[in-house]
């Protein structure tokens, strides 16, 4: 059974979707002037379970809007929608 184990796939995926969820929670508290604590705090619990259920391609849409100066909130509805 473990010669067809495909998690070092999935576990690429899920840890770039864990440093992508981090990164957009990183410029939100940035947006809403978060002090280190509650940025941190907010970080785990948003991205600790596999980027927060979403794929990297999600993550970066959201990042790529916010850059755009998006908010967070705005950019997840668009992102994260279907």
């Amino acid at each position: 059974i473990s010669s067809l184990n495909l998690s070092g796939c999935t576990d690429a995926r899920v840890d770039q979707s864990i440093a992508l969820c981090t990164e957009a929670i990183e410029l939100d508290a940035g947006q809403l002037r978060w002090d280190d604590q509650q940025k941190q705090k907010v970080t785990k619990q948003a991205c600790a379970q596999a980027g927060g259920g979403h794929t990297p391609e999600q993550w970066q849409c959201v990042i790529t809007a916010m850059k755009k100066s998006a908010s967070y909130v705005k950019a997840t509805d668009t992102c994260f929608a279907g």
